[in-house]
């Protein structure tokens, strides 16, 4: 589960007393690739956008396991919970795309047999015609 994280300010110290302390500010960042699916990383460097493999926004707390899809800009889920509820709705959508295209079919199946019968009418009608 992916855990909130905060900028926090960090302050660091001089080892001569003449210098004032120094305030460093660090800063939340999400690492993402095939390697290494999830990372939190910290640094003082100011990162306005993504790139590649280091993600600007957080992962969504509900996501067990994220991911980061380049492609898709976004983060997935990545768990095996998870990928099993996908492939099921996966299947699902298949088994509906199926049923739809044997409607279909069935449907064209209908329309070419009247469309036959229809141009056999108009030939035996030109037939009689020509006679």
């Amino acid at each position: 589960m992916t855990e909130e994280t905060i900028n926090a300010n960090v302050t660091a110290t001089q080892p001569t007393t003449t210098e004032t302390a120094k305030e460093i500010t660090m800063k939340t960042y999400y690492w993402s690739n095939d390697n290494v699916p999830f990372r939190v990383i910290r640094t003082t460097d100011e990162i306005k956008e993504d790139q590649y493999p280091i993600v600007v926004t957080a992962p969504d707390p509900s996501l067990k396991a994220p991911k980061y899809d380049w492609m898709k800009k976004k983060w997935i889920e990545t768990s095996e919970e998870s990928l099993g509820q996908r492939l099921t709705s996966v299947v699902e959508k298949l088994e509906d795309a199926q049923k739809s295209i044997s409607v279909l079919q069935e449907a064209h199946q209908d329309t070419l047999k009247n469309t036959m019968k229809r141009l056999i009418q108009l030939w035996n009608n030109f037939k009689q015609q020509c006679k």
